[in-house]
């Protein structure tokens, strides 16, 4: 499989076909399957986390009724390292797609030469292509903000879950 996806003339609405023409890069097979495949993957992982903390609870179910403030620092550490690995996982997004945002504008075309696409997908120039990797750059600001709150609220939460556990 080549590096770079291929571009192809296609024929202008007048049917020439001419090279000055619009040019398509032609849809990656293989990305479909690869992203299918990570979506498995993806929801056997939250299928086994899930347990995980399903078991995790029941335990501080356990610890509750012999030691309640360790139990609350338990929960307390739980809500603080969940929350920090949902910031992680939006962080790594908005890295992408500011990635992908950089890619675009230093080339001057969308998609950015290189790029696997799941559909056949006509390729834009100049002031469109910088368009639209602004509006990616602004997608994983608000990403990137969003995971900073989110990380800021789980500590949040989990000081107040200790503070509440402390004053009853």
């Amino acid at each position: 499989m080549p590096d770079v996806a291929p571009t192809v003339p296609t024929p202008d609405r007048n049917g020439s076909g001419d090279q000055n023409d619009t040019q398509v890069v032609r849809a990656d097979p293989d990305l479909g399957r690869t992203l299918a495949t990570l979506a498995g993957a993806s929801t056997l992982a939250v299928i086994a986390v899930g347990e995980l903390v399903r078991s995790y609870f029941e335990g501080l179910e356990e610890l509750t009724a012999t030691d309640p403030a360790a139990a609350v620092d338990a929960a307390a550490t739980a809500v603080r390292m969940g929350m920090a690995t949902i910031a992680a996982t939006m962080a790594a997004a908005s890295l992408l797609l500011a990635r992908a945002a950089a890619r675009i504008a230093s080339s001057g075309r969308y998609p950015a030469p290189g790029s696997r696409v799941l559909r056949d997908t006509p390729v834009v120039f100049g002031r469109r292509a910088r368009y639209r990797a602004v509006a990616l750059a602004l997608a994983a600001a608000a990403i990137l903000a969003c995971a900073a709150y989110t990380a800021v609220t789980g500590a949040g939460l989990a000081d107040s879950l200790i503070a509440t556990s402390t004053q009853a």
